[in-house]
């Protein structure tokens, strides 16, 4: 009897599975291995460690969605950021959660939509075209008169409210943006597949990891590539902001932007500054978000620091306007604590706002 050494459970160390298993290992264990040496050349201590930790949360993302929750036949719902795992312009507001689906198949996507102030859902392409292939926003009159909602992803919606696949569609990512914290209700999710059932989970195959731990190490280089770009280009011009940052950036599309929010980003540099100063005059909107970012991108430590405010809390001078101070030391008003950092990311979100007319360019002063 010939025994297939893909399958057989006494197979050499140099059966194909094993030797893609083993390979694909070690790109993840490379890839870890560049990223904390690239963390560790930073100068600042803060920087370095947060860095190595950045990369082990990362890592703990990718293990989640990559490894354990990546059968587009069994979709899962994952809550993907928390208070403790932080990347790629977390907002503080935004609970976001993600499900891996295949262009090919058809879902239902369906819950409570809660009494947040924006609820949205957007495709994700794996390849071939732009990344984001449709989003759509979730209101109330979306619902039931109990607050429920439902729509369908597929290649033909056949009248159902929903998003068009199409053979490239991988992710769905869905954003809820709250603003008051328990006083709000936030949405419920589920996802099913429509169709014949498909049994039971498979045993796992060396295969099968082998090609998920591939495609982690992928997404580690990746993210340090992106992560690089963004930063590189925001410390060019520190102390200024970028009005048009977003949906032509390169960067964009890897680090999950949406063409429902206005993005506005600066580097803050506080090195023989006071306080940086923004102002700001935003204009009606769902939702009016500032936050700030460590040189990793994620959002500061909300727990127990104020980090973040959004147009719920913040003040607002006598012309309408908005006057936010970053700085060591704590201010009276709109204050945000950069948590022992001189310099990294502050972003301005705009979601949902009127654009009617000529939208405002915040401005940002050095207070020496």
């Amino acid at each position: 009897m010939t025994v297939d050494p893909r399958t057989s459970t006494s197979a050499s160390a140099t059966s194909p599975t094993r030797t893609d298993l083993r390979e694909a290992w070690s790109q993840l264990g490379e890839s870890l291995m560049d990223f904390g040496d690239w963390a560790l050349d930073c100068d600042s201590e803060l920087d370095r460690a947060e860095g190595v930790r950045h990369a082990l949360r990362y890592l703990g993302h990718l293990t989640e969605s990559l490894i354990e929750r990546n059968d587009p036949m069994r979709p899962e719902v994952l809550l993907v950021q928390t208070p403790i795992r932080k990347f790629f312009g977390d907002a503080v507001d935004c609970n976001y959660y993600m499900a891996k689906i295949s262009g090919t198949e058809e879902y239902r996507v369906y819950g409570r939509r809660g009494t947040t102030p924006f609820f949205s859902a957007q495709l994700h392409r794996n390849r071939g075209g732009a990344r984001v292939a449709e989003t759509m926003v979730i209101t109330p009159d979306m619902c039931t008169a109990d607050g429920d909602y439902e729509f369908y992803l597929a290649q033909d919606l056949n009248g159902r409210p929903g998003m068009v696949l199409d053979d490239h569609c991988g992710e769905l990512l869905l954003r809820d943006y709250g603003k008051v914290g328990d006083d709000e209700q936030r949405p419920t999710i589920e996802i099913e597949r429509l169709g014949a059932p498909v049994g039971p989970r498979p045993e796992l195959t060396e295969a099968t990891l082998a090609h998920r731990v591939a495609l982690s190490a992928k997404a580690l280089r990746l993210s340090r590539k992106w992560l690089d770009a963004l930063v590189e280009k925001l410390r060019a011009t520190p102390n200024q902001l970028d009005h048009r940052w977003g949906a032509d950036d390169p960067a964009f599309s890897f680090f999950y932007g949406t063409p429902t929010n206005h993005y506005i980003a600066a580097w803050y540099d506080l090195d023989e500054a006071k306080a940086i100063e923004i102002t700001l005059k935003p204009p009606p909107a769902e939702y009016v978000g500032i936050d700030l970012y460590n040189r990793w991108f994620e959002s500061l430590e909300a727990r127990d620091r104020q980090v973040h405010l959004n147009d719920a809390y913040l003040v607002p001078n006598a012309d309408g306007s908005i006057t936010v101070r970053i700085s060591v030391e704590q201010q009276e008003g709109n204050w945000l604590d950069p948590c022992g950092h001189l310099e990294g990311i502050v972003l301005i979100r705009y979601i949902q706002h009127d654009q009617s007319g000529e939208l405002p360019v915040p401005t940002l002063e050095v207070i020496r």
